[in-house]
């Protein structure tokens, strides 16, 4: 993109991966804090998330439901990479669940693919993940 003064403008995915990628951050944020209005602001109103073995969510509401988690469970997303390009954010890391109640740690890891609006919001991400 040429601006009025001659010069090159970066597009506007180049503007978008930095600022998808501190949502990206904030999301796992929020999500390890259960902070559901947080969550819901990274959203686009339009977003989809799809994980494993359930059925794809659209919408904010039907992603909070998605991840909400019982309240004896306590979640820790620790990221190992994010790498950002374009309209995409790729996250990579290690989720761990503990059940106060069973006693019970399970560690999974996995990849998140985000697809992010023209605005930096999150619309769309797709979990792929193994069990160690």
């Amino acid at each position: 993109m040429f601006s009025q003064a001659g010069g090159v403008q970066p597009g506007p995915s180049a503007t978008v991966a930095p600022l998808g990628a501190e949502h990206v951050r904030l999301f796992y944020h929020y999500l390890d804090l259960g902070d559901t209005e947080g969550l819901v602001s990274l959203l686009d109103p339009d977003t989809r998330f799809r994980y494993p073995g359930r059925p794809t969510a659209r919408g904010p509401s039907q992603v909070v439901s998605l991840l909400d988690r019982p309240l004896t469970t306590h979640t820790r997303h620790s990221l190992f990479k994010t790498v950002a390009e374009g309209d995409t954010v790729v996250a990579i890391g290690r989720f761990t669940r503990e059940r106060e109640s069973e006693g019970n740690r399970n560690e999974t890891e996995f990849v998140d693919v985000f697809t992010l609006s023209e605005h930096g919001l999150l619309l769309a991400c797709r979990r792929y993940r193994w069990v160690n």
